[in-house]
C-alpha cells in the first residue's frame, strides 16, 4: 500500500527529498526543525531508490512538473527575498537558483541582510572578518550580536573597529573586551553621552587625551585634593593640576571657593610665582564658572571633557617626599631645601599671601638628586639642581578662609581658618617646621590624636573640638638625634605661641649649611 503510494507519487517524494536534502545542507532554511527537514528528504530519496527511473520518467508528466515547479518557485522565492530584501518574482527566483550556491554570508554586504541571517545562525562567526558584521550590529542598536561578534574577534579586528564610527553605547561594550584602549574607549562613550562610561572612568584615563590643547602624556599623580598630570604643548612639558570635585564633599565646596578666586587673581599669582626662582612658575589658570557648578551638581561628562586646572611649570625631579633624607649625612640637603623653601615663604608673604599647603609632596626638584648626599648638596648649590615649592594655586590672602591644607603639617589655628578666617603666614612656618621634622625623622609631627580631631572637625566643622591642648599629645623625641639647635628651632617653628618668621627660617637653615 505505502509501496504503492510512493510509486505514483514518485516526482512529489523525489522532488520533496531533493530539494529539502540541498537546502538543509546549505543552511537555507528558516524553519527552527532543519534536522528533521533532512532527515525526511534523506529517506525520500531512500525510499524511491529503487525506481528512480520511473520517478523521473514520470517527471515529464504535467501534473508533476506543475508540482515541482511550485515547490520549487516557492522555497525560492521565499529564500530570495529573505535574504535580498525585494519582492522577488520568477526572475528572482532563477537568479537565486543559479547564483545560490556562490553566496557566501562573508561576501555579503548588506547590514539587513547580515543581521537577519545572523540571527538565525552563527555561521558567521567562522568569516575571517568579523569588522563589517559588528559595524552592522553597532548601528542596528543589535547588543546582543555585537557582544557575540567582538567576544571572537582577533586584536587586530579590535582595533580596526575601535577606530569605526560607533554609537556611544558601543564604545562602552568594546572597552569591556579591548582593553589595551579601554581608557580611550571608555571616555569617547563617555563624551559621546553614555553615563555608564562615565562612571567606570578613572582619572589615569585622561591619558592619551587632550585638555584644553594640552596632550596629557602621563598620569604623576594624585593627592587628597587633586591630580597632577603632566601634559605637552608645542614641545614643552607642564603639569598639568586639576582638583578632585565631589558634590557632596565639603573640601570640594572650598574648592569652588579658592578656584573662583584663583580665577580672580590669576594674574598676581602669576606675577608672584615670576618673583622667586624658589616657585614653581604658574602659567595659567583654565576653568568656566558655569562648568564649576554644572560639575558641582554631578555633571560628571563636563568634569571629564573640560575639567578646571592650572597650568604649571614642570619638575622632573620629583617631590622631596620621594627621597630618604634621614641618614645624616642628608642633613645639610635638608636644610638647604628648607631654607630656600623659606626663601619662597617669605616672597609670598610679602605679597600678601599664604601658602597654605607647605608638605614635602610640594617640595620640587627640577632634576633627581643624586644617590650620594655630597654630590646633591653640590647640584642644589650651584643651581644646577634647583628646588621649589609648589602648588600656589592653594594660596590665599592673609587673614582670609584657608581652602585648602594637609592635616599631617597642618596648625591647629589652621584648621580653624577655614571656617573662621583669620589664615596667617605663622601656619605656613608650622607646616615648613613640620616638614623639616618628617625629612629629618621619617616621623609625622602631628599625633594621631590630632589628625583624629581634625577629621572630627572635617565632619562636624565644630570648632570647639579644636582646642590649643592638643599641642601637647606630640613627640618631639625623635629630633635626639638631630643637632640640639636645629631640634630647638623646629619646635620653635611649631611652637603654639610666636612662631619667626620666613626670614628668621632662611637664615637659620642657610647658616646650618656651611
Amino acid at each position: 500500500m505505502i509501496r504503492e503510494l510512493i510509486r505514483k507519487f514518485g516526482i512529489v517524494v523525489f522532488s520533496l527529498g531533493v530539494i529539502l536534502s540541498l537546502f538543509s545542507i546549505y543552511d537555507l532554511l528558516l524553519l527552527p526543525f532543519s534536522f528533521l527537514f533532512s532527515l525526511v528528504g534523506y529517506l525520500a530519496l531512500l525510499l524511491i531508490y529503487r525506481d528512480y527511473k520511473k520517478a523521473l520518467v514520470e517527471a515529464f508528466k504535467v501534473p508533476s512538473i506543475i508540482i515541482l515547479i511550485f515547490i520549487a518557485l516557492y522555497i525560492s522565492i521565499h529564500k530570495f527575498h529573505y535574504f535580498y530584501e525585494i519582492d522577488a518574482g520568477i526572475f528572482g527566483a532563477i537568479v537565486y537558483l543559479i547564483f545560490r550556491l556562490r553566496w557566501s554570508i562573508c561576501k555579503e554586504t548588506n547590514c539587513k541582510t547580515i543581521i537577519r541571517y545572523s540571527k538565525k545562525s552563527q555561521d558567521y562567526l567562522k568569516c575571517k572578518n568579523l569588522v563589517r558584521f559588528a559595524e552592522c550590529f553597532a548601528k542596528a542598536d543589535e547588543e546582543f550580536l555585537f557582544v557575540q561578534t567582538i567576544s571572537k574577534m582577533k586584536k587586530s579586528e579590535l582595533e580596526k573597529i575601535s577606530n569605526s564610527d560607533l554609537p556611544a553605547k558601543y564604545y562602552y561594550l568594546l572597552s569591556q573586551f579591548y582593553l589595551d584602549k579601554r581608557a580611550e574607549l571608555l571616555m569617547r562613550a563617555c563624551k559621546d553621552g553614555y553615563r555608564q562610561a562615565c562612571s567606570e572612568w578613572k582619572p589615569t584615563m585622561w591619558k592619551g587625551q587632550e585638555i584644553n590643547g594640552y596632550k596629557i602624556v602621563d598620569f604623576i599623580s594624585e593627592g587628597g585634593l587633586s591630580y597632577i598630570l603632566k601634559g605637552e604643548k608645542k614641545g614643552i612639558f607642564y603639569a598639568i593640576k586639576i582638583p578632585k570635585i565631589n558634590p557632596t564633599s565639603f573640601t570640594t565646596k572650598n574648592i569652588k571657593e579658592l578656584l573662583l578666586d584663583i580665577k580672580n587673581e590669576e594674574s598676581v599669582l602669576v606675577q608672584i610665582s615670576e618673583k622667586s626662582d624658589n616657585i614653581v612658575r604658574i602659567y595659567a589658570v583654565h576653568f568656566d564658572e558655569p562648568d564649576i557648578y554644572a560639575i558641582l551638581r554631578g555633571d560628571i561628562l563636563t568634569y571629564i571633557k573640560n575639567p578646571p586646572h592650572i597650568v604649571l611649570e614642570y619638575m622632573s625631579g620629583g617631590s622631596a617626599n620621594d627621597y630618604d633624607f634621614t641618614n645624616p649625612r642628608w642633613r645639610k640637603v635638608v636644610y638647604l631645601i628648607i631654607a630656600k623653601i623659606a626663601s619662597a615663604l617669605e616672597v609670598i608673604h610679602n605679597n600678601g599671601y599664604v601658602h597654605s599647603d607647605v608638605k614635602p609632596h610640594n617640595i620640587l626638584f627640577t632634576s633627581a638628586l643624586p644617590k650620594k648626599p655630597e654630590e646633591a648638596l653640590k647640584g642644589l648649590l650651584s643651581g644646577r639642581i634647583k628646588v621649589k615649592l609648589s602648588d600656589l594655586g592653594s594660596a590665599v590672602k592673609i587673614g582670609e578662609k584657608a581652602f585648602q591644607l594637609t592635616p599631617e603639617y597642618a596648625s591647629i589655628e589652621h584648621v580653624k581658618s577655614m571656617v573662621l578666617c583669620g589664615i596667617s603666614p605663622s601656619d605656613d612656618i608650622y607646616s615648613l617646621g613640620a616638614t623639616a621634622f618628617k625629612l629629618l625623622t621619617g616621623k609625622v609631627l602631628n599625633s594621631p590624636q590630632m589628625l583624629q580631631v581634625y577629621n572630627d572637625f572635617f565632619l562636624t566643622l565644630n570648632v570647639s573640638l579644636l582646642d590649643s591642648k592638643l599641642y601637647m599629645t606630640r613627640d618631639f623625641s625623635p629630633l635626639r638625634n638631630v643637632e640640639p639647635d636645629v631640634a630647638n628651632f623646629i619646635v620653635y617653628m611649631t611652637s603654639p605661641g610666636k612662631r619667626p618668621n620666613a626670614s628668621e627660617v632662611f637664615r637659620f637653615f642657610y647658616s646650618k649649611v656651611f
